[in-house]
């Protein structure tokens, strides 16, 4: 492992899954496991290295939104809404040691949501987190998701067209 550099590209297969990223980003959070299995200073190895990939047995679905979030240090909303893939995102950070992943969970986890106002030619993005509402209230019916009073767009966020006047 001595010749390597961070800016080799690692194939990897996962759960049967391949990904092919650089070792940059395998190593962007330096305690992480995932940092120490591809850091050549390692004594931590990979794993094994099946046709031309390093082989994990681990879920490629959350894997994916993994190499998403060290790629751009920040987690897709979009993939926490999904409770079935953010119980397995969360187990998979755990595994991976990625406690920065852990926290971004809790920021963008269900109980979390955004409001995008529009109107007045602008748009305001409020990111929200658990509230105490009255029944009955206009934030009581928007947060109603049973009954969808306001559309959502494709990131999950409500949409409340026309609310500052133009």
């Amino acid at each position: 492992m001595s010749e390597m550099t961070l800016n080799d590209v690692v194939c990897l297969n996962v759960g049967g899954t391949r990904f092919e990223t650089t070792r940059q980003t395998l190593m962007r959070y330096p305690y992480s496991m995932l940092a120490r299995m591809f850091d050549p200073e390692s004594n931590l190895q990979p794993g094994i290295m099946k046709d031309g990939a390093y082989f994990m047995d681990r879920e490629p679905d959350a894997f994916k939104c993994i190499l998403s979030f060290l790629r751009y240090g920040k987690l897709n909303p979009a993939f926490a809404q999904d409770k079935a893939l953010a119980s397995q995102l969360e187990m998979e950070a755990d595994y991976f040691q990625l406690t920065e992943l852990k926290e971004e969970l809790k920021v963008c986890s269900a109980d979390n949501f955004s409001i995008l106002v529009k109107g007045g030619g602008k748009e305001r993005l409020f990111k929200v987190a658990k509230l105490n509402v009255k029944q009955d209230s206009l934030v009581a019916r928007i947060l109603d998701q049973d009954r969808q009073v306001f559309p959502q767009d494709s990131k999950g966020r409500v949409l409340i067209p026309n609310l500052c006047p133009d």
